[in-house]
């Protein structure tokens, strides 16, 4: 069972206990000089009362008086000690925190998957199934639109494209992601699971680092009507390879602390048919919002058209990725 963090408790207490003294200092002072009319009874009024009234009167302005005197010096003191209090709280309540955010950086890091480089027979086996998996056999009936026609390519000259891309992809993460990240291509993930996927490019930071690991896959669309399919079913196969990924934080360019990561793992879907770009990112929006709703650890998604990807720039990779790796679509 987890202990009450006393000490946590005791340093907030302080926290408040000295901005309660610096109040009472200020606050005080303005109180008592509202109470104090008894000073501005008249001569004739006290003549014409009893003598034990007017010596109870004359024995609290004597009172008044005396304190009034000493108050500036009461209240500075007050004020002081609410300081001082105010600083000890914080300055502890500072280092616990400070020891609270290294202990969840180490376990962060503790949680950190080892992974194996794939065979080149799994690795054949990937890209032809990929190839497959974009075929009009593998999309989904439809009553609202007509037939796509199939892919004019060859399944051959597909997976020759897949590779160079997938070549590409992990060329220019090499560029982008340098020290503490080491960058590798077509690894598979030790996992509980005995279903293991093959990431084509898995971003490792060092062992001393907060940065979280992450893998890639590259998907190619060249037929719009299999990413209902697609979509679910890539998400689901990385929701599984990659749970055991450490989920740490995104090396996110600026000052400040490292965001966390939104998700260990992203699919990255290259679109050859630009004049889908629309409907086709749409599409995988909504696909991928309502898997992610289903899974434990989301998984992050994104449209380019290959155009565009022939042409990025490491920069622009780079930017993508951590975008991709921080929020979703």
């Amino acid at each position: 069972m987890q202990q009450p963090d006393v000490t946590g408790n005791l340093y907030r207490f302080l926290c408040s206990f000295g901005v309660l003294l610096i109040g009472a200092s200020i606050a005080g002072p303005w109180l008592f000089s509202q109470s104090i009319a008894v000073l501005t009874v008249p001569t004739e009024e006290l003549d014409r009362m009893t003598p034990t009234a007017r010596e109870a009167i004359l024995n609290r302005q004597k009172m008044i008086g005396e304190t009034q005197s000493h108050l500036p010096i009461i209240a500075l003191g007050i004020f002081v000690v609410g300081v001082l209090v105010l600083l000890v709280g914080i300055y502890h309540w500072w280092k616990r925190q400070k020891g609270s955010d290294q202990n969840e950086d180490r376990e962060w890091a503790s949680k950190r998957a080892d992974y194996e480089k794939a065979s080149d027979a799994d690795i054949e086996s990937k890209l032809e199934h990929e190839v497959s998996d974009d075929s009009p056999s593998f999309s989904t009936p439809s009553t609202s639109s007509p037939a796509l026609p199939k892919p004019a390519s060859s399944g051959p000259d597909r997976i020759t494209r897949l590779k160079e891309d997938e070549a590409r992809a992990f060329d220019l993460a090499r560029q982008s992601f340098t020290l503490p990240f080491s960058v590798n291509q077509n690894v598979r993930v030790a996992s509980r699971s005995t279903f293991r996927a093959i990431f084509d490019i898995l971003l490792d930071p060092s062992d001393d680092s907060n940065y979280g690991q992450l893998g890639i896959d590259i998907k190619h669309v060249s037929n719009p009507g299999t990413l209902n399919l697609r979509v679910w079913d890539s998400m689901i196969r990385m929701a599984i390879s990659s749970r055991d990924l450490k989920h740490g934080t995104v090396p996110r360019e600026g000052r400040g602390r490292p965001p966390k990561a939104f998700t260990t793992s992203v699919l990255l879907f290259i679109l050859e048919d630009e004049s889908q770009f629309d409907r086709a990112k749409g599409r995988i929006r909504d696909l991928a919002a309502e898997a992610n709703g289903a899974l434990a650890r989301p998984i992050s998604v994104r449209l380019i058209t290959r155009s565009e990807f022939l042409v990025m720039t490491p920069a622009e990779f780079r930017a993508t990725v951590v975008e991709a790796w921080e929020k979703p679509l």
